[in-house]
């Protein structure tokens, strides 16, 4: 059985993002930031 907390899917989704170079490391850590936290302060 794997378990996992309710924001893991977040960890998983920014790293595949980074290795896929969907986008920026800066624009990706920035949408993490935003969605783990539920905002984003420069």
């Amino acid at each position: 059985m794997i378990t996992a907390n309710g924001t893991a899917y977040l960890e998983f989704s920014k790293e595949i993002s980074i290795r896929l170079k969907a986008k920026t490391v800066e624009q990706i850590e920035k949408e993490y930031t935003f969605n783990k936290l539920g905002l984003y302060q420069e």
